[in-house]
């Protein structure tokens, strides 16, 4: 059994280990260019942009450009796609091309449970979406930093980093083998579970994953420089490097959450009314008002050693779905009439 299902899924399996190792490929090489770009800038003579001679200008200009991968972003979507596409077209062919062709009649009749039947095309699929996935997870997970593409806590970075780019691919493929129990045609099966897919993990960036872990607050510090007749009010946030900073700007004073937009709207409304108004025929203070509002100037953020406790906590979510998938097309299967 597990020889047939292999048999039945290795021409897709082979083909996307292709696209893997070309994916991969593009990967090390534009993380290897940039990183070596960037240790060059920081190195004499441009010592990373912070004082140089002008006749290295073009040159130091010409490393700080290479650092950054012209194509990243493109490498990043494709990390993402290719790990959901791996996922969703050999659950789509685990379960629903099997029904579409009614081949499930002959293994049922025979000898092999049910139960038998679909563990062995669950072990084959996720085995293989795992043997393409780990590689790609260790590449992108090393390349987000190499390519300065993004912090790793923050949501297009973590999308591809950590262990996320194989939990999407056995989450797909999960969603693909239910999908296909209800559908029971290939091609639909694809389309829908790749919709859900997508759907799924921008819910889960949007709107869950910075839930997953306590925030942090840090408040923001305001300085006053005068020149002259030249007045300039600097901003500085206190958040440490890497955080994933979740919101900038005013909050009740003993609150932590993120205020809602229209919240954010009448607080910095009241704010600038403040600041307009004089008190004692001196011009109000930020800290007055504040003060005066019940308010405080903070930034909230995720910071950089939080980030393989949101990795379990949210790979378990999607972990926690697979099992949930997989256990209602076992129980839908069991129901079938063979």
């Amino acid at each position: 059994m597990t020889w047939t299902a292999w048999r039945q899924q290795r021409y897709a399996f082979l083909a996307f280990t292709v696209v893997t190792a070309v994916l991969i490929g593009w990967a090390v090489l534009s993380g290897t260019h940039a990183q070596a770009n960037l240790d060059k800038y920081l190195a004499a003579p441009c010592h990373g942009g912070n004082g140089f001679n002008l006749k290295y200008e073009n040159y130091c200009l010409g490393l700080d450009r290479g650092t950054v991968v012209t194509y990243r972003n493109i490498i990043a979507l494709l990390g993402v796609v290719l790990a959901a596409s791996l996922g969703v077209v050999l659950g789509a062919g685990a379960v629903a091309s099997d029904l579409e062709n009614g081949t499930v009649r002959l293994a049922w009749t025979q000898s092999i449970t049910r139960t038998h039947w679909f563990t062995t095309k669950i072990l084959v699929g996720v085995g293989s979406v795992a043997i393409l996935t780990m590689p790609l997870s260790i590449t992108f997970n090393w390349w987000v930093h190499a390519s300065r593409y993004d912090l790793r806590i923050s949501p297009n970075g973590f999308a591809i980093s950590g262990w996320m780019l194989l939990i999407v691919g056995v989450f797909a493929f999960a969603v693909a083998v239910f999908v296909g129990t209800l559908i029971r045609r290939a091609g639909w099966t694809v389309a829908v579970a790749l919709v859900f897919t997508i759907f799924a993990s921008t819910v889960m960036q949007n709107d869950v994953r910075s839930h997953l872990v306590p925030s942090n607050i840090a408040p923001v510090v305001t300085t006053v420089v005068t020149k002259g007749a030249t007045t300039v009010h600097a901003t500085h946030g206190t958040t440490p490097p890497n955080a994933w900073v979740l919101y900038a700007g005013y909050i009740p004073a003993g609150s932590r959450s993120v205020p809602l937009w229209q919240a954010t709207f009448s607080m910095n409304s009241k704010v600038q009314s403040c600041l307009q108004k004089s008190t004692a025929g001196t011009r109000n203070t930020e800290s007055s008002c504040l003060h005066i509002l019940g308010l405080r100037n903070v930034q909230i953020y995720l910071s950089d050693s939080q980030f393989w406790t949101l990795q379990l906590r949210d790979g378990g979510l999607y972990l926690a779905g697979v099992v949930l998938l997989v256990g209602a097309s076992m129980a839908v299967l069991r129901r079938r009439r063979a």
